[in-house]
């Protein structure tokens, strides 16, 4: 075999003769080894009974298709203990038993299908001069190998949309490693418990308020300490303190009334600060302070609900930012005597959470980003992906 040729073939064969043609190059190739192991008993043989080709694609040369034609034997097997008579050889290198494609064609080819998709994925390939049909991309994706990940020790949850408003799954994110763990088919109590019951090493889980999650983190790791996301504490905190302000629209029009021209004048000075303050913008606020003190005051005579709950909005907002030293539990026992009494209960469950985004620097940030590439993937693929083929296209990386 010529030296040149040696890097373009499985080490395995040795070349015969090489047909070039403007399109296409055929190799005819034969195993170097002269003996073979059986496939029943692992014995190895060189008693030969007969030979066999296949014909397999390889990879392509300087554009062109490549068929490997192998010439291969059958061998007789040598041990009577074995229910085999004859096995054949096959170079493990070279291709899997009964493929028309050599193992390194078809890695290349589920590479494109996890990349791209089905239809992008084989219009590349015809330009590569490795055609193959959407579909054998695509099952090539289904068949390969999930990647075993390393067991997680603090994981995130988060939901993402099949279907927004009607179904929903599961993402559970390394956040160690910032990859994704596992993609679970919908978000039941369930399904989410039980995966959390075969991974016993998770210690720590950033997850939202949604009693989904939280009844499936106690049922499945109830020794696991539970992190509240920020983002989502905030949020729930703005949709209280609005329907505490939608109940309160009488006041709010009275104190409007009351201020009149001076709140329009305050508020304009209110939005300069967004840029940096000059001179000119530090004399106005020290001339208009006793006028904005005066506001203040006119609030809290006129609507003292709402200013409570204000000041209680900016004192827990501070907690989860690492602003404020306050215990949570004194926040809960002032806002159970407030018009947030509400959202006070729902978070009482959730206390020890609350403690944790303050003492721990997880959350689930990270789950975002990933839902964001998992929906990217999905869109890709036009919504019609099944949750399998996903499943493996999000976990596997190219």
């Amino acid at each position: 075999m010529p030296k040149r040729l040696r890097p373009f073939i499985p080490p395995s064969l040795r070349v015969v003769s090489v047909t070039s043609e403007p399109q296409h190059v055929t190799v005819l190739a034969v195993p170097r080894s002269l003996t073979a192991c059986c496939s029943a008993c692992r014995l190895r043989s060189d008693s030969v009974h007969g030979s066999y080709g296949r014909h397999l694609a390889d990879l392509p040369w300087q554009g062109r298709s490549v068929g490997l034609h192998v010439r291969l034997r059958r061998l007789r097997c040598r041990n009577p203990a074995c229910p085999r008579r004859t096995f054949s050889e096959t170079p493990p290198d070279v291709a899997a038993p009964h493929a028309r494609r050599s193992r390194r064609l078809h890695d290349l080819q589920r590479h494109f299908g996890l990349a791209l998709g089905g239809a992008p994925a084989a219009r590349l390939a015809y330009r590569l001069a490795i055609p193959a049909s959407p579909s054998t991309f695509l099952r090539f994706v289904r068949a390969g190998p999930t990647p075993v990940a390393l067991p997680p020790r603090v994981i995130a949850i988060d939901e993402w949309a099949w279907r927004r408003g009607c179904r929903y799954g599961t993402v559970i994110v390394d956040l160690e490693r910032r990859v994704i763990a596992d993609l679970l088919p919908d978000r039941e109590i369930e399904v989410v418990a039980a995966w959390l019951r075969r991974h016993p090493r998770v210690e720590i889980i950033a997850r939202d308020r949604a009693e989904v999650y939280s009844e499936a983190v106690r049922q499945g790791a109830p020794e696991a300490v539970h992190v509240l996301d920020r983002w989502h504490l905030l949020r729930n905190l703005g949709e209280a303190l609005q329907e505490v302000v939608g109940g309160e629209h009488a006041v709010i029009h009275s104190v409007t009334r009351t201020l009149g021209d001076e709140r329009a004048a305050a508020l304009r000075i209110e939005q300069n600060r967004a840029r940096p303050a000059t001179a000119s913008d530090r004399r106005k606020l020290a001339r208009h302070a006793p006028r904005r003190a005066r506001h203040a005051e006119v609030r809290r005579l006129h609507a003292p609900k709402l200013a409570d709950a204000a000041d209680l909005a900016v004192r827990f907002a501070r907690m989860p930012r690492g602003q404020s030293s306050e215990p949570v539990t004194d926040w809960l026992a002032a806002a159970r005597s407030s018009v947030l009494k509400r959202f006070a209960a729902g978070l009482q469950r959730d206390a020890a959470g609350i403690e944790n985004v303050i003492a721990l620097p997880w959350s689930t940030g990270p789950v975002e980003g990933e839902i964001s590439r998992l929906m990217t993937i999905k869109r890709s693929m036009y919504g019609r992906a099944g949750f399998e083929l996903l499943r493996q296209r999000v976990l596997n990386p190219v």
